[in-house]
């Protein structure tokens, strides 16, 4: 009879070195039942809208699992496990974003800045861990607001008025699930990356976040960081033709649009390649969700990311070329 030691050693040999994250809690399967496709998705002329968003997802989920991380599958005959070129570097990103995250999490006790050059100051100047408590699970409004002056709220208001929808705050949380649950949460049960601390565990390193309720999903895309980016952003493109032109108020918004998904990062719940994903996937979805307005809302994503995200900026300075596919796709979104 084997040996408890021999059973243990041959247990561990048969598991993959990158575990899958696990089953979705039943709530959040009720969630995407609710909205299968983003609101607001317009399918190409002469496409049913469930075919063309089976399409479009699947497009996304191939890319990601061909450039940031794989699927996982165990529905093919003689083949579970991970799937997708993205599969040869998984150990390598797991490594790179390691490396980015001591520096990243030293932030999260910090207050929020600004973060683009030639803007005005933010109205907050509340600690990163603080919005994070409050943005995790979404007990309370989302702090929008408290980053914008008094000036910047009025603005929005009127604006708001002029356009025959609800308050900015509100439409900013509709949004956030409206646009973004069809995408993230069917994806997070099939791409399956574990959190930090779990390959923190299995790499035998101490590895200290903040106890996030919400973060009981898989790691990639990051949900928040795509909720803060398409929240804003689809807020922003129902009034969009009423606002006078107010480069401060835009780069207030743009800082909370990123700072939203950065702060998951910065509280060790992400890893920065999540939020890449996120990116990728929003702007991915720009020309069906917005319409005529399309590059304004891919240009004020675009911006948001590229100027005021410390998460994407760490992504750049850090050079390491398994962030290159992720980075192209990126690339290649923002000039489409």
């Amino acid at each position: 009879m084997p040996s408890k030691k021999s059973m243990s050693v041959a247990a561990a040999a048969a598991l993959p070195s990158f575990p899958p994250y696990g089953l979705m809690h039943k709530a959040l399967r009720e969630a995407t039942a609710q909205y299968p496709v983003p609101v607001g998705y317009a399918a190409p002329q002469g496409i049913p809208l469930p075919q063309a968003w089976e399409q479009k997802y699947n497009a996304m989920l191939t890319r990601l699992a061909a450039t940031l991380w794989p699927r996982w599958d165990t529905t093919t005959p003689g083949a579970p496990g991970w799937h997708g070129a993205a599969k040869q570097h998984m150990a390598a990103l797991t490594d790179a974003d390691f490396k980015l995250l001591p520096g990243l999490k030293q932030l999260i006790d910090r207050p929020v800045e600004q973060r683009a050059a030639g803007t005005g100051s933010l109205a907050s100047a509340t600690p990163h861990a603080d919005y994070f408590k409050r943005e995790d699970g979404a007990a309370e409004p989302w702090p929008v607001m408290e980053y914008l002056t008094a000036d910047d709220r009025a603005v929005l208001v009127s604006a708001a008025a002029q356009a025959g929808v609800g308050p900015f705050s509100s439409r900013l949380e509709f949004f956030m699930f409206a646009h973004c649950t069809a995408p993230t949460l069917p994806m997070k049960d099939s791409i399956q990356r574990p959190r930090p601390y779990q390959m923190a565990s299995l790499r035998g390193q101490a590895f200290d976040y903040l106890h996030g309720p919400g973060a009981v999903t898989s790691a990639l895309p990051s949900g928040h960081a795509i909720q803060g980016v398409m929240g804003v952003c689809g807020a922003l493109m129902e009034v969009w033709t009423f606002l006078a032109p107010n480069p401060d108020l835009l780069a207030r918004l743009a800082q909370y649009a990123v700072d939203v998904g950065d702060r998951r990062v910065m509280a060790g719940v992400h890893y920065p390649s999540d939020n890449l994903a996120s990116w990728c996937l929003a702007l991915s979805l720009c020309n069906e969700l917005y319409g005529a307005q399309a590059q304004a809302g891919r240009s004020f994503l675009v911006r948001a990311i590229k100027d005021h995200s410390i998460v994407f900026r760490a992504l750049v300075d850090s050079k390491d070329p398994v962030y290159a596919e992720g980075m192209a796709w990126f690339n290649e979104l923002a000039l489409a």
